[in-house]
């Protein structure tokens, strides 16, 4: 199968390994998505001041941005996308993006700008749409998720992902264990082999042997992908200490969560719902909640940012309390939300209201709501109508009995 690459130096030793069973067509490493779908600024060869050839290489096509066409025009079936290389020190220069590497090589002083990361995130931002239409080209986009360890590199590329993976249909996610980075963001050479053996499994036609899951426990939240891409329809149960604790309705979705409220030893059973397939688990993760905080919620100047599929929480509240602003990843709302521009957590010292503690306080506003008001707020958030019937029902319920 011909694939097509778009990654950083750890895609480009990927594919030296012998269990690499696919045939690169093209490949774009070491290059910034920016730097791609710029404009070129034209060099010669000459120009680069440099002897490693690796470099006078990656530097040529950087600036003459010689590699989008061939995209453009590929007949590959499926792109591997790893965005380890926005982390490159990236310049603006007359209103394109390079590699800063790549212009520092020129015999001529170019009057650049360096780009912080979140003047690269804004930016890429603009040029989204784009590379979206770029991989929605493809019979399938397989994303390589392997994020940096430091908090401000992680949160920048997961929400390069969050970005794209919302938009692009066709998609395979592998997660990959960052905790064998070392300091120059390099791996041992036995995570590429598993890697390379994991991806062997995504194209393997025995149920058994394909690589069902990319799951994760964030917070509160157990939540599973399922890594196969024809319509199927599923039926979600989270298993607590051993046994079934709660069974989700059959659904075509392949990403389910479970929101975790006792502590104790969870995984997700994941069943076809005509069972014709024995069902598959995911690992087992514990749970242990942290401890409420005592203050109440006059004494907070912060609030966190829930999930976006329970922002309906933070907005019943923000219409009843101040704030100084929210907390959550700032890449994932470079503009702000509801008017509060969004911190990293590191920026706040301050207490905060946790994301956790929403539901409850939500609850009770949705309770003191006049029928007008909580009209007018169903009428704002038609999604939860439509997406959430059950939490809709029973916010309707708990305003009526008020009344």
């Amino acid at each position: 199968m011909k694939v097509d690459i778009l990654g950083s130096k750890f895609m480009r030793k990927l594919t030296e390994f012998k269990n690499f069973r696919f045939e690169v067509n093209n490949a774009v490493l070491d290059q910034s998505i920016l730097s791609l779908l710029s404009d070129p600024y034209e060099v010669a060869m000459k120009d680069i001041n440099t002897t490693n050839l690796n470099d006078i290489t990656v530097a040529y096509r950087d600036l003459n941005k010689l590699l989008y066409p061939n995209l453009k025009s590929s007949n590959s079936e499926v792109i591997m996308v790893e965005l380890l290389s926005e982390l490159n020190d990236i310049s603006e220069f007359e209103h394109s993006f390079y590699n800063t590497s790549s212009l520092e090589l020129l015999n001529e002083d170019l009057n650049h700008k360096n780009m912080s990361t979140i003047e690269k995130f804004r930016a890429l931002q603009r040029k989204i749409d784009e590379l979206i239409r770029l991989l929605n080209q493809y019979e399938k986009v397989i994303f390589l998720k392997l994020l940096p360890q430091e908090n401000e590199e992680k949160d920048f590329i997961e929400g390069l992902y969050h970005l794209l993976e919302s938009k692009v249909k066709h998609k395979l996610t592998l997660s990959i264990d960052n905790h064998y980075f070392d300091e120059d963001n390099d791996v041992p050479l036995e995570v590429y082999n598993q890697v390379n053996d994991d991806l062997r499994k995504f194209s393997s036609d025995n149920y058994h042997n394909q690589l069902l899951f990319d799951e994760s426990l964030e917070d509160n939240k157990l939540s599973v992908y399922i890594n196969y891409v024809e319509e199927r329809e599923y039926v979600y149960e989270l298993y607590k200490n051993g046994k079934p604790y709660k069974k989700a309705d059959p659904t075509t979705s392949r990403f389910y969560e479970f929101t975790l409220e006792e502590p104790g030893k969870y995984r997700i059973r994941v069943n076809l719902s005509n069972e014709e397939i024995k069902p598959r688990f995911t690992q087992t993760y514990v749970f242990q909640p942290e401890e409420q905080s005592t203050l109440t919620l006059e004494e907070y100047k912060y609030i966190e940012l829930p999930s976006k599929n329970n922002l309906w929480m933070l907005d019943v509240i923000l219409q009843k309390h101040k704030f100084l602003g929210l907390i959550g990843n700032a890449y994932l709302y470079p503009r702000g939300y509801a008017g509060y521009k969004v911190f990293l957590p590191e920026e706040v010292n301050d207490s905060f209201i946790t994301k956790d503690e929403l539901f409850d306080t939500a609850i009770k506003n949705i309770s003191d709501m006049s029928s007008e008001k909580f009209n007018y707020f169903i009428k704002s958030h038609p999604k939860l109508q439509y997406n959430k019937p059950l939490v809709y029902n029973f916010l309707a319920f708990i305003n009526k009995y008020k009344s």
